[in-house]
């Protein structure tokens, strides 16, 4: 449901799910997106918080929490958390980015430089990074290289790279570039609806 944005369904299949295992610490921590994406930040906290209280060492709820801080521009909040999520997720890609792009947006360009530097160090040695390194790029207000990493991503048809122009990856500094709306709609994806409604700020 999210996938196609529906949030009021996503939102009711979620809860419902929660009733049918309410020890699930995965299910719990998956409420929230709806509510993120619904424009009710609080309440997804709340759901992301209590996943922690039942695992602690849940590296997506962590980082699921820190997304809503930075969501609102609470980057000093949300870098200790997606920090912390890195640490336990084992530096997977997307967090690592997020992680960047806070850093970037809190104006600790050189963190977000070093992180950037080893995303095109791997790029380098064959891995499937590009559109987290075209994120970075993009948090540090570099459309240009932004654009021609999207490009290389979809050229080696990257996981994720669907989500471009989502409330996940919005992408917002070039989302009207011709070049954008090119990748979209070579993706198929031109004429689904895409991106933000002004409830999140970019992450």
């Amino acid at each position: 449901f999210i996938g196609v944005r529906d949030f009021d369904a996503a939102l009711v299949a979620a809860e419902r799910a929660c009733e049918l295992d309410p020890l699930s610490v995965t299910i719990i921590n998956e409420v929230g997106w709806p509510y993120q994406y619904m424009g009710q930040p609080q309440r997804a906290r709340e759901y992301h918080e209590r996943a922690l209280e039942m695992d602690p060492s849940f590296a997506m709820a962590h980082y699921n929490l820190a997304y809503c801080y930075a969501a609102e521009g609470r980057y000093e909040e949300a870098i200790p958390i997606f920090e912390k999520a890195v640490h336990l997720g084992g530096r997977l890609p997307f967090i690592t980015a997020m992680l960047a792009g806070a850093y970037a947006r809190s104006n600790r360009h050189d963190m977000a430089r070093e992180i950037l530097r080893n995303f095109l160090d791997n790029a380098r040695a064959g891995h499937r990074v590009a559109l987290w390194i075209a994120y970075v790029h993009e948090a540090l207000e570099e459309p240009e290289q932004a654009l021609q990493w999207l490009e290389r991503a979809c050229e080696a048809r990257e996981t994720m790279l669907q989500a471009i122009g989502t409330e996940w990856l919005p992408f917002e500094r070039v989302r009207d570039n011709p070049r954008f709306l090119a990748l979209l709609h070579k993706m198929g994806l031109g004429d689904a609806p895409r991106g933000t409604t002004g409830r999140n700020r970019a992450v």
